[in-house]
């Protein structure tokens, strides 16, 4: 799967292992947000006050183990 700042969270959510964890780790509570089917990893990352170009490497490491 392609990650881009314009992916939309829950996509991550469902197509990446460990990416619930991830996300639970940054405090970022995704799966449990009332906007999870429209949001954008760029907007969720601005919301919580992280680089998004950071936050998509570290999910494409995921996507390699």
């Amino acid at each position: 799967m392609e990650i881009t700042r314009h992916t939309l969270v829950v996509d991550i959510l469902h197509n990446i292992c460990g990416a619930v964890d991830f996300f639970k780790s940054l405090n970022m509570n995704c799966s449990s947000c009332t906007y999870i089917d429209e949001e954008t990893l760029e907007r969720a990352c601005i919301m919580h006050g992280y680089d998004c170009n950071v936050i998509i490497e570290q999910i494409k490491s995921l996507q390699l183990k």
